[in-house]
């Protein structure tokens, strides 16, 4: 498993180079009006639903603008800042980085949580070696 001690960027790069969306991802984070903030370069849809699963779409997407026409088509409820045209800004890359690390160590943290289910399940299913006194000598 992979150090908590990464550094955003570190941990940025990874959450990017899943294929699909990984589970144990936190829906996107919403503005003062309600709207989610897309970061630029988002690879998923994080869209949050009210039981608290996400977009059942876990593919990845090549840009955020394909990602943006996801979104308006699959979730027309859900409003979100347009973003604007053109290369990113570096206080956007450092703002989506920042994200991506969000995300990444909640997909860490939901890995340990499984690691530690498993373990004590394994532990709960391992028979103890019983004692018992010979009554006879069997010999």
């Amino acid at each position: 498993m992979a150090s908590i001690s990464m550094t955003n960027s570190e941990l940025a790069t990874t959450y990017l180079k899943y294929n699909k969306r990984p589970d144990g991802c936190v829906p996107f984070a919403t503005d003062g009006a309600g709207r989610i903030n897309i970061p630029a370069g988002e690879a998923f849809c994080r869209v949050g639903h009210v039981d608290g699963d996400l977009c059942a779409n876990n593919n990845k997407y090549q840009t955020t603008n394909a990602l943006r026409e996801h979104i308006r088509k699959q979730h027309p409820f859900v409003t979100f800042n347009e973003g604007k045209k053109g290369p990113a800004s570096q206080q956007s890359k450092a703002t989506a980085q920042v994200e991506f690390a969000r995300c990444q160590k909640a997909v860490l943290a939901h890995i340990t949580k499984l690691e530690n289910i498993r373990a004590n399940a394994e532990f709960a299913l391992t028979p103890t070696k019983g004692r018992f006194q010979a009554t006879k000598n069997l010999r």
